[in-house]
């Protein structure tokens, strides 16, 4: 577990949230609209998680609909978010 990478997304309900939405490939509006957050800062944050190796891009070829999914660095920060009591979770 790389514990930096874990601290970054803990330190924001924002990026907790979207991390735990990310359960398949999604494209940023899918994510913005399940988590009720704007599309920019959506995109904002998945170019956060690639910098951290949290995320990559499926398709980075593509101009638009690009499809985002969680590196194993992100699934595993995810499934230790999903294993705590909710009271510590933002």
């Amino acid at each position: 577990m790389d514990w930096n990478a874990y601290s970054f997304v803990m330190r924001s309900s924002h990026r907790t949230e979207i991390l735990k939405c990310m359960t398949t490939p999604m494209v940023p509006s899918q994510i913005a609209k399940a988590t009720g957050m704007y599309s920019s800062y959506v995109s904002h944050t998945l170019a956060d998680f690639i910098k951290q190796d949290i995320a990559e891009c499926a398709n980075p070829e593509a101009k638009r609909w690009r499809v985002y999914v969680l590196t194993e660095l992100g699934k595993e920060i995810q499934k230790h978010i999903d294993e705590l009591p909710e009271k510590y979770v933002k």
